[in-house]
């Protein structure tokens, strides 16, 4: 019988381990020093705007890849989930805060399926609901949502 401690799950554990301590306990505040920035859906400057960013706003570094910063998206910009996927716990005039039914459920840019992907939620977690959309909900970003803008764009705050 193969063991179940395996070099190859062992390496993958630990990369799995450096990749969420690299996300999670390395954040740091950063300033946009230029005027409406775009934040990106990818590291790319070809890739999909999510939002702009004004300048002198406080943003959340979490890594650095190819000179591109990934942080957490700012409340303003647009996030979508599929309302099936939630149950309503506050509806007072239109659901108001939802909560997961099951976990891995993406956070796209826009109502539909094909929009590209920029955030998960984790079964139980709680999301702000603003509106709802033919059979969507436009939400507050969750913790788990990033974009990417330029690194030339920021400056690390201590």
């Amino acid at each position: 019988m193969p063991s179940l401690k395996t070099p190859e799950r062992i390496i993958n554990t630990l990369l799995i381990i450096l990749f969420l301590n690299t996300c999670l306990c390395f954040a740091e505040p950063a300033e946009v020093i230029a005027e409406d920035i775009n934040l990106r859906t990818d590291s790319r400057a070809s890739s999909e705007i999510i939002c702009t960013v004004g300048k002198n706003t406080v943003v959340e570094v979490i890594t650095e890849a190819y000179e591109w910063y990934k942080i957490r998206l700012p409340d303003y910009a647009p996030a979508y989930v599929k309302k099936e996927l939630f149950e309503c716990l506050e509806d007072r005039e239109g659901c108001q805060k939802a909560k997961a039914l099951k976990s891995g459920i993406n956070v796209r840019l826009s109502p539909d399926l094909s929009s590209a992907i920029v955030g998960m939620i984790d079964e139980e977690e709680t999301v702000t609901v603003l509106k709802e959309e033919e059979g969507w909900y436009k939400i507050t970003p969750p913790k788990n949502s990033y974009g990417w803008i330029h690194r030339r764009f920021l400056k690390i705050t201590p």
